[in-house]
């Protein structure tokens, strides 16, 4: 779940001075006025911080006479709730709760934005979270959730709860609604319990009934009756559904709110196949070798002039299977 705030994870001003020289400790000067507290609490959460390195800075700060928490607990103002981690099919799921998340941040009116995705938890290497995200609930398992009802129910209560009741803040009322659920086409499939992608009814906003052509699915009609959330809740096409969505019990418009995946489908999906069929496909669709030379050339020719707000900078066409979605992107918007 992730909210749509303005709580402001801004940069650290750094007001401590660090002066190291060969073997001594850091020489630090307090600026008069400033919360140290606020300021470290702020930079541990820009850089990442691990809990070790913190208490190993706040015994050196303390030694300073500053006045520091010497646990990261006690300085991160970290809550002490105890969740109960309940087992479930495939695997375990442990609640945060909604309020439990939103009341540190709260600032004003929220329209929640919802997401559902996995991640690889005891993998390394696994991608980084840049962006601040209040995790509602978490399941664990070796597989993906045998039962979507069952995973889902506990986030149904905790919002029908806050939604109804509302929050209290600082004497301050603060009410709720869901504005959007965000998905990858896996994890949508699963909440709206419905057939995946290989199907010939999967397509989730019109009922065209796909036709496979060369090993593919394909939905080549265009002027086709569209999905409603009327259709959808009374299952009018059968053919579509595996059984019910927890997303009925919500006060949203399932084809609407539940969004498609720009990452997903358009840049992983689609131009990565077409840069793909170009360089590597057959003659009939392929470039020539003389042509791919060139593109890349003229791509690798633009990268003294990319701003540094792209994190991710162009390579040649050859490296086409190892582009994230940055590149991509970049590719489709900018030097395409």
């Amino acid at each position: 779940m992730q909210s749509e705030s303005n709580a402001n994870f801004s940069s650290l001003n750094t007001n401590l001075n660090l002066n190291l020289s060969g073997n001594q400790l850091p020489c630090i000067k307090q600026e008069p006025n400033i919360n140290v507290k606020d300021n470290l609490r702020q930079w541990v959460l820009k850089h990442n911080i691990s809990h070790n390195a913190t208490n190993s800075l706040n015994d050196i700060l303390k030694e300073e006479v500053l006045n520091i928490p010497q646990d990261v607990c006690t300085l991160m103002k970290t809550p002490e709730i105890s969740h109960e981690i309940v087992s479930v099919v495939n695997g375990s799921y442990i609640h945060l709760g909604i309020k439990n998340m939103l009341v540190p941040v709260l600032k004003k009116y929220f329209n929640m934005i919802n997401n559902c995705d996995g991640v690889l938890i005891l993998v390394i290497n696994c991608q980084p979270i840049n962006k601040y995200v209040l995790p509602g609930g978490i399941f664990h398992g070796l597989t993906k959730p045998a039962s979507v009802n069952e995973f889902f129910q506990p986030f149904l209560d905790d919002f029908f709860e806050v939604s109804q009741n509302s929050l209290c803040v600082n004497n301050k009322l603060f009410k709720f609604e869901i504005g959007h659920i965000i998905c990858d086409t896996l994890a949508k499939k699963i909440l709206l319990n419905v057939l995946g992608q290989n199907a010939y009814y999967w397509c989730s906003f019109c009922t065209h009934e796909g036709e496979y052509i060369q090993h593919r699915m394909t939905f080549p009609e265009i002027d086709v009756p569209l999905r409603t959330n009327l259709s959808f809740c009374s299952k009018v096409y059968e053919e579509y559904y595996k059984g019910d969505s927890p997303l009925e019990f919500l006060d949203i418009d399932i084809i609407k709110d539940v969004l498609l995946n720009y990452m997903h489908l358009l840049c992983i999906g689609i131009i990565k196949r077409f840069i793909q069929l170009w360089v590597k496909g057959k003659k009939d669709v392929g470039l020539m070798e003389e042509d791919k030379l060139n593109i890349s050339k003229n791509i690798i020719d633009i990268k003294p002039y990319v701003p540094s707000e792209f994190s991710r900078q162009p390579r040649v066409l050859d490296d086409i299977d190892y582009w994230k979605a940055t590149k991509l992107s970049f590719f489709l918007l900018y030097f395409g």
